[in-house]
């Protein structure tokens, strides 16, 4: 009798086990790998990446996304569509860990059969195109270094500004596309002078729908009267704050790499912020020619 209950009660889990494997988990296969690089970084490397193809042919598209913690993407490959829940979790502020979970959307069912099999083609393929992720982003962080992250303070400035809205991963030809309101103004006048470096201020940003607003600053001199404005530019004076900092090394359309580390230190270390980077251009890139020797200040307001 005992051994019947035990036999029944055996059957009973491989069941569930076999319920859970075929029809529950969601997912064929899991991969996972640890990254010496922010959670914030990997997290828009993600939503970035496709998979190293031109955009103008689409292999990867974003369903959805949580930051900094999870992305999930459709995965176009051939006649096949996989899914694939990327899931991000903080080691410490310059580590995190990847786990990547992949299904089949045409045969999940059934691929949870064939992965069993030693030479299986989609475990094959699920391998090598976390690999393929992991190797883009190292790759990335080549272009850019990341400094140690201190106490600091934004200075105050008077300046002149344009403000600006466009994707945060866009923020470089947006400041391109803006800087000439803002110099031809400043040429045209003898009276006004740049004072310091350039600076960009953000005043919103939506990391989960990758949209920034933004003044692109430009210090001058005070006066009690300036010459007529252009309609898109406007003047005004900011105050010092308190700011986690560091210094950025690298093109400036990458600049935003170390918003997600100041980010990720302030997270980590249970520093409430305001969210909103400043940063202050030491280098005019048309001048300089190795990137990696550009400088810019890149604060993180503390409230």
């Amino acid at each position: 009798m005992k051994i019947k209950s035990v036999l029944r009660f055996v059957g009973v889990i491989l069941i569930a086990l076999g319920v859970w494997y075929f029809f529950i988990k969601g997912y064929n296969y899991q991969v996972s790998f640890v990254i010496s690089q922010p959670q914030g970084i990997i997290y828009d490397n993600l939503n970035q990446w496709n998979d190293g193809i031109d955009y103008e042919d689409t292999i990867v598209t974003t369903l959805e996304r949580e930051p900094f913690s999870k992305v999930v993407q459709h995965y176009k490959f051939g006649d096949s569509t996989f899914k694939i829940k990327w899931n991000l979790k903080m080691i410490d502020p310059n580590t995190t860990k990847v786990t990547a979970k992949i299904k089949n959307e045409q045969n999940s069912i059934i691929q949870n059969l064939l992965i069993l099999l030693p030479d299986n083609h989609f475990k094959a393929k699920s391998i090598s195109t976390v690999k393929k992720f992991a190797e883009s982003s190292k790759k990335v962080a080549k272009r850019y270094k990341l400094n140690d992250i201190k106490n600091g303070s934004v200075p105050a400035q008077h300046c002149l500004y344009i403000h600006v809205k466009s994707k945060a991963s866009e923020k470089a030809p947006a400041m391109l596309n803006n800087i000439f309101y803002a110099m031809n103004y400043i040429k045209g006048n003898d009276s006004i002078q740049l004072t310091s470096h350039p600076f960009l201020e953000v005043t919103k940003w939506d990391i989960e729908k990758d949209s920034l607003e933004f003044d692109f600053c430009f210090p001058i001199n005070k006066m009690d009267r300036y010459p007529e404005l252009p309609s898109k530019v406007k003047i005004k004076q900011t105050e010092e704050r308190k700011a986690l900092m560091t210094n950025f090394n690298g093109n400036y359309e990458l600049s935003d790499r170390a918003w997600y580390q100041l980010a990720d230190y302030a997270r980590y270390n249970g520093i409430k912020t305001t969210n909103l980077p400043v940063e202050i251009f030491q280098n005019d890139p048309h001048s300089a020619t190795n990137p990696l020797e550009w400088v810019a200040e890149v604060f993180l307001p503390i409230e």
